[in-house]
């Protein structure tokens, strides 16, 4: 897969991720024309100051934590020069899913699938829950039609930003990057760890 591909799969990710999820957040920086996304385990290592805080201890190494925490002041600041990869709104993901059912002849799950529209909320993913009501090609063809409405969502970001995907790379850290939290005050110690970069290190390089 190249890097091109790589970036537009970044982007459907980052397009699709529940609404009201706090767990990645994905953006584009302009400065060095670069791709990277803030998880949720980042927003723990720092103060309100956005530094390091003294009582974490991080296995990024130091050029690692500077980027990202310089990157999480300039969010902050509503720095103009990082823009942040929008998730699709509910309306929008619920009028995708109603075109695609709209496709289907079968009427009892035509039906399901109807009351499965009306179930989506901003803290699900956009997609069908099908169980064993239907088949796998009418699976495939909902991951397909999914996929290319994606894609052409990733294009219009990439058109509107004058964003040269060519150059452009994705900022890679380590995928079993963890945090450790000293407690001072209850003189213990939180582990929050392998949670970081898994899911989206993975999925770079596997879009359905």
């Amino acid at each position: 897969m190249n890097l091109i591909t790589q970036i537009k799969n970044w982007l459907t990710i980052g397009l699709e991720q529940p609404i009201g999820s706090m767990n990645e957040d994905f953006y584009y920086d302009k400065k060095n024309n670069e791709f990277f996304s803030i998880v949720i385990t980042d927003k723990f290592m720092v103060d309100e100051n956005m530094n390091i805080a003294e009582d974490v201890t991080t296995s990024y190494s130091k050029e690692q934590e500077k980027s990202i925490t310089d990157r999480m002041k300039r969010i902050e600041s509503e720095d103009s020069e990082i823009l942040s990869i929008e998730r699709i709104f509910l309306n929008e993901r619920k009028q995708v899913m109603q075109e695609f059912v709209d496709t289907l002849s079968d009427k009892v799950l035509i039906g399901i699938l109807n009351q499965r529209i009306i179930n989506q909320s901003y803290s699900t993913k956009f997609d069908f829950y099908f169980g064993n009501e239907a088949d796998e090609l009418t699976k495939q063809n909902w991951e397909e039609y999914k996929s290319s409405y994606l894609l052409q969502k990733a294009d219009t970001f990439l058109n509107l930003n004058n964003i040269n995907i060519e150059t452009a790379t994705i900022w890679d850290v380590d995928a079993t990057g963890n945090i450790s939290i000293d407690l001072t005050k209850e003189k213990t110690e939180t582990d929050i760890s392998n949670i970081s970069r898994n899911k989206t290190k993975t999925v770079w390089w596997k879009f359905w």
